[in-house]
């Protein structure tokens, strides 16, 4: 190598030191904002205590406890409310409708049989 080639080396061997540098601090960074968003999820508690000003008279207390149900706290009552809304609404769409899988499977069927009569007009023109 000449001297000018062993020069330029060394000013890539810098740029590659310094760009690998930046790289790794951009990239750690942004899987370590990945792992706290992550675990942020599994570190809030599912249920608090929540000091309720107006006050329950059937029970003589101050408080009540908030329970967390898709990101945000509620009530048990409004959590309950929630989760049946949410539970009706996934039942409405997994029912099976039968006049769909009827129509799919005449159309499949109908598809088999025209590649059948193609297949067995290829094979005339061919003579086989």
């Amino acid at each position: 190598m000449t001297v000018q080639e062993l020069a330029a080396f060394n000013a890539l061997n810098d740029f590659y030191l310094w760009g690998g540098v930046l790289l790794g601090l951009f990239i750690s960074g942004f899987f370590k904002s990945l792992l706290n968003f992550a675990s942020h999820r599994f570190q809030r508690p599912t249920r608090i205590r929540f000091r309720n000003m107006n006050g329950r008279h059937e029970r003589g207390d101050d408080f009540e406890y908030l329970y967390l149900f898709r990101g945000e706290y509620y009530t048990f009552d409004q959590k309950d409310f929630l989760q049946k809304e949410r539970l009706k609404n996934i039942k409405s769409v997994t029912r099976i409708d039968t006049k769909f899988i009827v129509l799919s499977i005449l159309l499949i069927c109908s598809l088999l049989y025209c590649f059948y009569l193609n297949n067995q007009i290829f094979a005339l023109k061919l003579g086989i």
